[in-house]
């Protein structure tokens, strides 16, 4: 059976064993084994690495050459040997059956076999793991044999000068071997054979003692930040569950099943190791502890020894997937060989399960291997034909930049010249060797008298975040060719102009110093050569002023003239892999920023201002003038073409952006399709903005523009008095007094060459706004398209308290009135604001002898459906003394002042303590009218009671009339009617 497992195990690891490209670290083994023994000590002594694999890789490329099949058949041999490795260790820890199982999903696992398959040291770490640990067993068992001896300190050895991780596995034999013998069998020979050969391992890896501690110590490949434990343990359950081999939705489940099984496994190990079980009685002391160690102790290290190194990958773990899968084992022999005392149907259900069980395992790991083996969506980074298709393709006087520099030993692998050139040059992977513009001279010297460059980007977002070899390439030449792939490098080609000469600096077009809270400070801004129709992209260039301890993010909001809003983008001020905790003071950074504005924003002139704030606390920087003193918290700059797009804007593609859907037409030329505006009370004089969405029914010749008529409910018209609203292009004036839009007898700012006057007596202003905007006019529209345009309106300061309709109103390109339509409702409160931010109408009552007065109220919705609720919100204020508790008495009146409803409202809700309120504070409270369902369609008024509320008797209160005079009554009518929309 093993023999077969194995055999099964070597047919699944060499199967299409050179499909595969050769990926950087594989490239960088054969590199490192193509030099001679000497060379390849130095050269991985840099790289911390030990170099038994590279040795080892050396001699076998000298028998067997170097091609992909050679280079990688020696971790199939390694991967291969797992399988025996695993059954002859398992069977000492758990069992026959046991070992069995987890012999078998170690021959299928598809974690192990990808890393059987590849050049590197990974299955050799596991191999050499399972065999120490099997040796230091036995020496458990016998620790008097020294050839056993001789035989694990060799395995030691190997296993520490084949990947730095090996200590975790020998440090666990280590402290269960002196736990057993010395501690629990008390054998005073055995430990001193014991402490001896452990010194002996340690004293022969004193040589690389050396590098190893340089190793802990250098975080130069790492991004700074925090290894989290739960991710590390989520990533290397899927890794050793599935090898990532299957999609990500996939991925969890299975993993799931595999942690329940070896939790289910673990489970058992620990109360036979206890003796709970029948039978169970240990004959290896610790032995199944031991295999639990191995598993969970190295990832308990690993989280320690990264904490502050985040890079971790599962293959890191690889010698701890044996014993994970020695649990899951455990579990499915435990399920399989069930003896219930009970029922023999237990036994039966028991067993079905775990064949179901293992079947579905069985699959998934063929699903995994498939897929590893045929689907290149989980193939290696694929450097073998971005070679090819740029060595098919580059042409004399061109050069090859490689980005990051430091795969240069895989490129060189696959590519048959010497015309390319590392950048930055370093052997090994630099993050803190970002490259910036101090490039410009190298970069100059490479491309002089070339006709063209190839740029090759790899793992460039750590060494070249911001893209600064692309940017300079841009600027200086013409992209002719690039090509992506799923995986792997990728490839840009640029042609270059005769004599091309790279100048010093950052290529800023439009130079500026803007201070941003003496933190960061903005240099300009440049336009990308390569935009996007419909989409305002742009560069801004940076400096940190100081070394910086906070992450600053930017905000980009993109407006035009009228301050409307069309798009915001938030992001980094360079690229999330370069923050600005990573800025070095005073060196030039810059970020790419795409702002794609909404749907159907007209084209046209646009402003961006920019907002840099901290990333934790989201409070923005001040922007400095050049005293020092603060001027805000944004920049303007611009201004910014946004461009027609070739595909049409048509309904469905804003159907989602659409808060109300009209479909008006006006005339046979434009339909208003929808509204985008958010109820609620506003202010006499107080500016609005909503968004309208239009639809050209037809090519048009002629430019359009929209007034907006307001009418309260007595159908009068009222005029916007002062300056024009933000975003209007003059004034339209209209005759008829009461009458809805007479005539357009006046322009005041003429639309194009046009300017009309007629002659009229009585005359209304309103703000004439362009129909999308003033860049892109309805003669530029076309057929089908949907245009979204925002629209600012200031209230007009003569309207009255209550129910407005907002109407809209084509005018024609000479001034001439079109068609009108009702948009929305607007219920509008006159007056003030409390608190600076709640509307509210100042209204005077005094209830007498209460030391409090009423101050002010708030009534919203003015206009609403029978069965609806409305909101009365009243401002109350203590006077002196001590105030009194009161209640609440509101009646709906109609016009002949008949009540249709009365309602009760006790003590008040909003103050726990009369006597605690001082004189001069405020509160504000609220009641909910409910409309009966039965009233008919008008206006009504809302009429107010105080009363003691012991006695239920109504107060006195003092109060000033709707038609202006003081009065005193025990009831006081609110100003604002009530409009009861049928």
């Amino acid at each position: 059976m093993i023999l077969l497992l194995t055999l099964l195990a070597f047919g699944l690891r060499v199967y299409r064993l050179d499909h595969h490209s050769l990926w950087y670290d594989e490239g960088f083994s054969v590199y490192v084994a193509r030099q001679g023994l000497s060379q390849i000590t130095s050269t991985v002594a840099g790289d911390y690495t030990p170099p038994l694999h590279y040795y080892l890789l050396h001699f076998w490329m000298g028998a067997s050459g170097d091609s992909e099949f050679s280079v990688r058949f020696l971790s199939v041999i390694s991967g291969s040997w797992l399988v025996p490795l695993t059954y002859v260790l398992a069977r000492r820890l758990v069992g026959l059956q046991s070992a069995l199982w987890a012999t078998l999903w170690v021959s299928v696992s598809p974690f192990l076999a990808w890393y059987s398959q590849e050049a590197r040291a990974y299955s050799l770490l596991a191999a050499l793991g399972l065999l120490t640990s099997y040796l230091l067993i036995r020496l458990v068992i016998h620790p008097d044999q020294p050839r056993l001896w001789a035989a694990y300190i060799v395995g030691g050895i190997l296993a520490l000068y084949s990947h730095l991780y090996a200590f975790f596995g020998l440090a666990i034999q280590a402290a269960y071997f002196f736990g057993v013998v010395t501690l629990l069998r008390r054998r005073l020979g055995p430990t001193l054979t014991g402490a001896v050969a452990f010194s002996v391992i340690l004293a022969a890896y004193l040589p690389w003692a050396e590098y190893t501690l340089r190793a802990a110590q250098d975080t130069s490949g790492y991004f700074p930040g925090v290894l989290q434990p739960a991710y590390m343990l989520r990533v290397s359950a899927t890794a050793f569950s599935t090898g990532d081999l299957l999609p990500e939705d996939q991925r969890g489940p299975i993993a799931g099943l595999y942690v329940a099984l070896a939790l289910a496994g673990a489970s058992l190990l620990l109360l036979q190791e206890l003796g709970r079980l029948a039978g169970s009685r240990p004959s290896l002391p610790g032995g199944r502890l031991y295999l639990l160690a191995q598993l969970v102790l190295p990832l308990a290290w690993v989280s320690v020894a990264l904490y502050q190194r985040p890079q971790f990958f599962p293959r890191h773990l690889i010698a701890s997937a044996p014993f994970f899968f020695m649990l899951v084992g455990v579990a499915l022999d435990a399920l399989w060989s069930a003896r219930s005392p009970l029922r023999e149907g237990l036994n039966t259900g028991a067993r079905i399960l775990g064949a179901v069980l293992a079947g579905t395992l069985l699959a998934t790991s063929w699903w995994g291997l498939s897929n590893n083996y045929f689907d290149e969506r989980y193939a290696r980074d694929d450097f073998r034909s971005a070679i090819a298709y740029l060595q098919e393709r580059i042409a004399p006087q061109e050069e090859i930049l490689l980005s990051s520099g430091h795969f240069f030993p895989v490129f060189a692998y696959y590519y048959q010249g010497d015309n390319w050139h590392p950048i930055p040059d370093d052997f090994l992977l630099d993050a803190d060797h970002v490259i910036g513009f101090e490039v410009n001279p190298e970069l100059d010297r490479i491309l002089a008298g070339k006709r063209g460059v190839w740029l090759v980007q790899w793992q460039d977002h750590i060494v070249d975040p911001m893209g600064t070899l692309r940017l300079l390439l841009e600027a200086h030449g013409e992209l002719i060719d690039a090509r992506w792939q799923p995986r792997g490098p990728v490839l840009y080609r640029y042609g270059l102009p005769p004599n091309v000469r790279i100048a010093d600096g950052p290529p800023i077009a439009q130079p500026m110093q803007i201070n941003f809270g003496n933190r960061l400070r903005l240099l300009g801004y440049s336009l990308p050569k390569y935009g996007e129709a419909g989409v305002v992209e742009v560069i801004l260039f940076w400096e940190g002023l100081r070394p910086l301890n906070e992450d600053y993010k930017v905000s980009l909001r993109l407006v035009d003239e009228a301050e409307h809003q069309y798009a915001l983008s938030d992001g980094w001020p360079a690229t999330v892999g370069y923050p600005t905790l990573r800025w070095p003071p005073f060196r030039v950074v810059f970020g790419r920023h795409r702002i794609a504005p909404l749907v159907g924003t007209p084209p046209g002139e646009y402003w961006v201002d920019v907002v840099v704030y901290e990333n934790n606390t989201l409070v923005p920087l001040e922007v400095l003038d050049e005293r020092g003193s603060p001027v805000g918290t944004s920049a303007r700059i611009g201004p910014f073409s946004l461009s027609p797009t070739e595909q049409l804007v048509t309904l469905e593609d804003v159907a989602n952006e659409i808060q109300t859907s009209l479909q008006v037409a006006f005339g046979d030329a434009l339909e208003l399709v929808g509204y985008n505006w958010e109820p609620r009370p506003v202010s006499t004089g107080e500016i609005i903005q909503f968004t309208l969405l239009w639809r050209a029914l037809r090519d048009m010749d002629q430019d359009y523009s929209v007034v907006f008529p307001l009418v309260d409910r007595r159908g009068m018209l009222h005029a916007q008095l002062g300056e024009p609203s933000p975003g209007a292009v003059g004034r339209a004036i209209f005759a008829g007094d009461g009458e809805f839009l007479g005539r357009l007898i006046d322009i005041s700012e003429p639309i194009g060459r046009q300017r009309i006057v007629i002659d009229s007596d009585t005359r209304k202003s309103f703000s004439l706004y362009p129909l999308g905007s003033p860049g892109y006019p309805t003669s530029a529209w076309r057929e089908g398209e949907v245009v979204q345009a925002q629209y600012s309106y200031r209230v007009p300061e003569d309207a009255p308290s209550g129910p407005h309709q907002l109407r809209i109103q084509l005018v024609g390109p000479e001034g001439q009135p079109g068609v009108t339509a009702v948009l929305f409702p607007i219920d509008i409160v006159r007056g003030g604001r409390m608190g600076g931010h709640i509307p509210f109408t100042p209204y005077t009552v005094e209830p007498l002898g209460m030391n409090i007065s009423l101050e002010g109220y708030n009534l919203y919705p003015f206009s609403l459906m029978p069965g609806g609720e409305t909101q009365l919100t009243l401002f109350w204020q203590i006077d002196g003394g001590a105030a009194s508790p009161f209640g609440l008495r509101i009646r709906l009146i109609d016009e002949q002042g008949d009540t249709l409803f009365e309602q009760e409202y006790p003590l008040p809700t909003s103050v726990r303590s009369w006597v605690d309120l001082a004189v001069g504070e405020g509160f504000a409270e609220v009641y909910r009218i409910v409309i009966p369902e039965e009233i008919e369609p008008g206006f009504y008024h809302l009429v107010l009671s105080v009363y003691e509320p012991i006695s239920g008797e109504s107060l006195q209160v003092a109060f000033q009339e709707i038609g202006g005079g003081l009065s005193r009554a025990d009831r006081f009518m609110l100003p604002t009617p009530l409009y009861i929309v049928g």
